[in-house]
């Protein structure tokens, strides 16, 4: 049977798709193990496991990170630190957040400052529960991954910067000005920007998110460029007149 789009849009907000659980999500680091020739400690597994709070993609990312490092964590605490300050890992978590609604926002932002929800509240983001975005420890919420929870506390703390590109900002902008005044598809960019993720995908939002932030440091740099969208197909840097 084929469903149409919307037919199972009706449906979209019912089906959660959940974290892995631990003996799932050691049988994907055993994959990621193999995949990438890494071969880690017991204790370094199970910091990863409980880094990554079942999300398969931040399971993924930290691999990658690791498997750049040559110095690797000792524990949890040397973990999340590294990983908190990884672009991709960054990226993901944005990505997460701003795939909720405002109510939803304003709950995880009251879970991770250790506030009380309310009943009214908690029925108005159920889906972050249903998600296992939230979970219940010891009869307190907590959130899934101290990961996500490092981002949210960056949120208050982030400022504007200094205008310079991020590794993964850099690169896009080299790529485009390779390229000056021709379209580049995103296909074409994942490959330049993402190489190590070829294989484990992007996401539109990421490269969209990607290409904003750029667009916004051009401004900021006033350096005669611009980042000009071509809807459905990609991007193409262009000088401004």
């Amino acid at each position: 049977t084929v469903f149409s789009k919307s037919f199972l849009s009706v449906f979209s907000r019912d089906l959660y798709l959940t974290p892995a659980r631990a003996a799932d999500s050691e049988i994907i680091l055993q994959t990621l193990e193999e995949r990438y020739h890494a071969a880690f400690t017991k204790p370094l597994r199970e910091a990863l496991i409980y880094v990554s709070g079942g999300h398969v993609q931040y399971l993924h990312l930290a691999v990658l990170r690791l498997h750049e490092e040559k110095r690797l964590p000792k524990d949890s605490k040397e973990l999340v630190i590294l990983l908190s300050k990884d672009e991709q890992i960054q990226l993901a978590s944005e990505e997460l957040f701003e795939s909720l609604t405002k109510g939803e926002k304003e709950t995880i932002l009251k879970i991770h400052r250790g506030d009380a929800v309310d009943a009214a509240a908690k029925q108005q983001s159920a889906y972050v529960w249903n998600t296992g975005m939230v979970v219940e420890t010891g009869g307190k919420h907590a959130l899934f991954s101290p990961l996500f929870a490092g981002y949210l506390g960056k949120l208050a703390t982030t400022a504007s910067g200094n205008g310079e590109f991020t590794k993964k900002e850099h690169l896009l902008f080299t790529f485009l000005k390779a390229h000056e005044g021709d379209l580049c598809e995103r296909e074409a960019i994942i490959e330049a920007v993402w190489p190590e993720n070829k294989e484990f995908g992007v996401s539109d939002w990421a490269i969209d998110r990607l290409v904003a932030r750029v667009r916004g440091k051009l401004k900021e740099q006033k350096n005669g460029y611009e980042i000009v969208t071509v809807k459905t197909r990609g991007y193409k840097l262009t000088r401004t007149a």
